[in-house]
C-alpha cells in the first residue's frame, strides 16, 4: 500500500475521487489536506480541490502545501463565489469532475482522524458488496479553537447499517458527506435539491435508489469541526428555522412526487417551529 500523495502522482486510472471543498479555510485546509494525504491505500486515487472564490489565503496555503502539477490533481478555484448563486458544489463536482468509481466531498474545515487506512476499509467494504450504495463511519465534533476535545456526533444508535427502508423515510441522521464515499452512480439530483440549503441530508436518500448504507466501524471518524464562521453556523437562529422550513417544504414535495407518502408524513415535525410561530402570532392578534 502506498500514501495517497504518492498515488495521486503515479495513479493510472482513479478508482476513487476524494474532493476537498473550500472556501476561507486558510488556518484549516492544512490539516485537512495532510489528513488525506497520509492516508495508504491500494487504490488508485484523484485529489480533486475546489475554492469557491476565497477572500483570504487560502489558494496560496493550497499552492505551498501541493505544488505538484499531476492529471490526477486538479485544482479547481473560481472567480467569483458559487455558492452565494445557488450553485450546489457538490452536484456540479460529481456531474463535471468526479472521475473515480467511488467518491468523497470534505469540507476545507474538517479533517479525517484516527486511522490511517479508513479510504482502504471504506472502499474495500464497497468493492465486496455490490448492494452497498455508500459507506460511512463515525463523526465525531469539535469546536473551532479546540481541535483535541471531541465529543460525541454520530449518536450510538445510527452507527449500523441503513437499508434503503430507512434511507428513503429519512430515517437517519449525522451521515456527513466528510464521512462517507458514495458509490459513482447515475443519481439525478432533483430540482427541489437546488431551492435549499442543506446538501448533506438529501444524499443518503438519493443513493438509497442504489442501495443500502454501509457502516464501517474501526476505520477512524471525520473531525468535525463546528465554525461560528461557516455556512451554517454564522447564521443566526431566524435565519437557521428558515432554512430548515425551506428544506421541510422542498423534501416534502420531493417525497410526495417520489410516492413516498410515509416519509413525507414522517418528516411532518419539520414544521413543527413555523406552526408554532403561527399559533403564538393568533394568540398575540
Amino acid at each position: 500500500m502506498q500514501k495517497i500523495q504518492q498515488l495521486i502522482e503515479n495513479s493510472d486510472t482513479p478508482i476513487v475521487s476524494i474532493v476537498v471543498l473550500t472556501y476561507n479555510h486558510e488556518h484549516y485546509i492544512t490539516k485537512c489536506l495532510q489528513s488525506i494525504l497520509a492516508q495508504k491505500t491500494q487504490y488508485q486515487v484523484e485529489l480533486i480541490i475546489h475554492d469557491d472564490a476565497s477572500t483570504d489565503n487560502t489558494v496560496k496555503v493550497i499552492e505551498q502545501l501541493i505544488p505538484t502539477k499531476s492529471k490526477n490533481i486538479k485544482k479547481i478555484y473560481s472567480e467569483i463565489n458559487k455558492f452565494s448563486q445557488g450553485i450546489r458544489l457538490s452536484a456540479e463536482m460529481i456531474r463535471h469532475h468526479v472521475t473515480g468509481k467511488f467518491f468523497t466531498l470534505v469540507d476545507g474545515d474538517d479533517y479525517w482522524e484516527g486511522n490511517y487506512y479508513r479510504v482502504e476499509n471504506m472502499i474495500t467494504a464497497l468493492m465486496n458488496d455490490q448492494d452497498a450504495s455508500f459507506s460511512f463511519s463515525d463523526v465525531k465534533k469539535f469546536n473551532n479553537g479546540d481541535d483535541d476535545k471531541f465529543s460525541e456526533h454520530l449518536p450510538e444508535r445510527n452507527k449500523r447499517d441503513f437499508p434503503v427502508h430507512d434511507l428513503k423515510r429519512l430515517n437517519y441522521a449525522y451521515i456527513h458527506l466528510g464521512a462517507t464515499f458514495f458509490r459513482n452512480v447515475p443519481v439525478k439530483f432533483p430540482e427541489e435539491f437546488f431551492l435549499q440549503f442543506n446538501g448533506d441530508t438529501w444524499f443518503p436518500i438519493l443513493w438509497g435508489e442504489f442501495g443500502y448504507g454501509k457502516f464501517i466501524p474501526n476505520c477512524g471518524f471525520l473531525a468535525y469541526r463546528i465554525n461560528e464562521k461557516g455556512m451554517w453556523s454564522s447564521q443566526n437562529e431566524q435565519e437557521k428555522e428558515i432554512n430548515r422550513t425551506i428544506f421541510a417544504c422542498q423534501m416534502t414535495s420531493y417525497l410526495l412526487k417520489k410516492g413516498y407518502v410515509d416519509a413525507a408524513i414522517y418528516q411532518a415535525h419539520r414544521f413543527n417551529p413555523i406552526m408554532l410561530a403561527h399559533q403564538r402570532a393568533v394568540k398575540s392578534a
